[in-house]
């Protein structure tokens, strides 16, 4: 049984890490500093409120976590469907250059 809560919290951690990770990936890249700002201060809000709920009302805490690994779950499907058509797209337009004819660069800058 132990063995099965360490598996899981685990799981709960990489999933709430990798979409924290993601995310931040997305905003960090905008030449404005206020969404990285805002992301900032949302995170620190984030953690302290849940937190806070987490010692007060365990059991509606546990149900927020739930919604969020759901929320990141179904995320995290759109992104693997995207890059997937995203590696698809390049992948049949490698086959249609080549095709053609048309030599492919090798060197790189």
């Amino acid at each position: 049984m132990q063995l099965a809560s360490a598996v899981l919290d685990g799981l709960i951690a990489f999933l709430a890490h990798g979409g924290k990770t993601a995310l931040r990936a997305v905003v960090t890249p905008s030449s404005e500093p206020f969404s990285n700002m805002v992301l900032s201060v949302g995170e620190d809000i984030g953690a302290v409120s849940l937190s806070w709920i987490a010692v007060q009302h365990p059991y509606f805490a546990a149900g927020v976590v739930a919604v969020l690994l759901i929320v990141i779950l179904l995320l995290m499907r759109r992104v693997v469907r995207g890059l997937r058509r995203l590696f698809r797209s390049g992948r049949k337009l490698s086959q249609a250059t080549e095709g053609k004819g048309i030599a492919r660069s090798t060197t790189s800058c």
